[in-house]
């Protein structure tokens, strides 16, 4: 059974997974091009501005991922990655030390303390950090598998009661017919005095056969259904 909020949750969750994926590439660019302007004596402006670039869509998905609005995710979504915990303590402190650390390399003046803090983030990247985004990813994963089913599980329940509902349906509708049946019987038993009957017993039958079809068209939408 569709449902918009559940299938905006399940797409939200996706692209949230697909961006969360991105931190591993943008957090190499950010620590390349910072290395890359390193070796230059002037500096290189254009790699520090991708550096930025790199460094500022890293912080936009942490931000996203620690339940703010970016890129349009729905409060259903966050909400779902909070419940399973994607976003573990030990990670979300690797997250908040790359962004402390990395923009650290602008304030420090060539030589080797820069060369220094340059090779302790590339190793803190090619490692710890690169290991905190597969456990992210992991989380994630369990966020979205776990809306699904209970997207399933809401679907049975609806379909359930639908099934239910089609039922009582059903009894009411033999019922209409059974009391057509006698009205009928009576009407013929009446004779002339019963024209009364036979109008009302033709109306029943009517209704009954209305509400039979009516059934049966319910019957086949829940069967699409399943």
């Amino acid at each position: 059974m569709m449902n918009a909020r559940d299938d905006k949750t399940q797409t939200d969750l996706m692209a949230i997974i697909g961006s969360a994926r991105r931190l591993k590439s943008l957090s190499h660019r950010a620590v390349m091009f910072a290395l890359l302007a390193a070796n230059e004596e002037a500096g290189d402006n254009d790699a520090m501005a991708s550096f930025d670039e790199a460094l500022g869509g890293f912080s936009k998905i942490v931000d996203m991922l620690r339940g703010g609005e970016q890129g349009g995710v729905g409060a259903e979504a966050r909400a779902a990655i909070r419940d399973a915990q994607a976003l573990g303590a030990e990670s979300d402190d690797l997250l908040t030390r790359f962004l402390t650390d990395a923009p650290k390399v602008r304030s420090l003046a060539s030589g080797e303390a820069k060369r220094a803090h340059l090779k302790d983030l590339a190793d803190f990247v090619a490692g710890p950090l690169y290991e905190g985004v597969d456990e992210i990813d992991a989380g994630l994963q369990r966020a979205l598998k776990q809306a699904t089913a209970e997207r399933t599980a809401r679907d049975a329940a609806s379909r359930q009661l639908i099934g239910d509902s089609i039922a009582k349906i059903e009894k009411v509708s033999f019922a209409v017919r059974l009391i057509a049946l006698n009205a009928s019987v009576e009407a013929a038993r009446a004779g002339e005095f019963g024209k009364g009957f036979s109008v009302i017993a033709s109306e029943i039958k009517s209704l009954s056969e209305s509400t039979s079809t009516t059934v049966q068209d319910l019957q086949r939408q829940l069967s699409d259904m399943r």
